[in-house]
Order: C-alpha cells, then structure tokens, then sequence
C-alpha cells in the first residue's frame, strides 16, 4: 500500500511538472533497496507512461504539433538505447555517480533558468535587484 501511496504521489506531482522521476528513484533505492539498474528501469517506464500521458493531452490542447512529435520521438528513443548501451559498458556505482551528476546539473539549469526570468521580470517592472519585493 506505501509503494502504491508514494507513485500515486509521484505522478501527481509529475503531472505539475516537479521532478518526480527522480523522487521516485531515490524512494526505491534508499527506502525499498532496489537495485540501482533495476530502480532506473522502473523510473524509466514511470517517466515513459506520464510522458505519453502528457504529449497526449498537450496534442488534444494544441500545445504540441505533431510533426514536431516524431522527432523527439525518434531521438527519445536513440538517447534511451544509447544510455542502454553505456549502463551496461559502466560499473553500477559509475551509473549511479553519473545519473547524480545529471541530477544536479538539471536541477542547476532549472535554478539558473528561474533566476534568470525573475531577474527579466524585475527589470521589466523597475526594480533594482538589491530591492526586496
């Protein structure tokens, strides 16, 4: 029932766009021990559900145009046989390192990515980014 309650719960906050997939993986590996492969896998099939999920309702609400769907498709499906490849060439820990690094650097980006929008706002509006809203 708790590994029920906490997918629900990943999914629900995959459909708001927080970054449940790694949430996920981080309850399997370190709450139910779950291989770190074997969690990956899980995550990926997770992810692989909400995203057709979400490309589904976002073609229905014309946020997605089709002839842009097929490529991402196509190299969605490169990128995943090609990390397939090199999970297996790589040590478990290395995959696990590496899979963190990607983390951080996503969650970085996103950090970057905001401050810079809100910086953008700010100026737009005319305050001083020494200013407290």
């Amino acid at each position: 029932m708790n590994n029920f309650l906490v997918v629900l719960v990943a999914a629900f906050l995959s459909g708001m766009g927080v970054g449940s997939g790694g949430f996920y993986l981080l309850y399997l590996t370190d709450v139910v021990g779950v291989a770190q492969y074997t969690a990956q896998g899980a995550n990926l099939v997770f992810f692989t559900v909400a995203t057709l999920a979400a490309s589904f309702v976002s073609l229905r609400g014309g946020r997605l145009r089709g002839d842009r769907l097929i490529p991402l498709l196509f190299f969605g499906v490169i990128g995943t046989l090609g990390g397939t490849l090199l999970t297996r060439l790589l040590p478990p820990e290395s995959a696990r390192m590496g899979l963190g690094l990607l983390l951080t650097a996503a969650g970085l980006s996103t950090l970057r990515t905001l401050l810079l929008e809100v910086s953008r706002k700010r100026a737009k509006k005319g305050i001083s980014p020494r200013e407290i809203p």
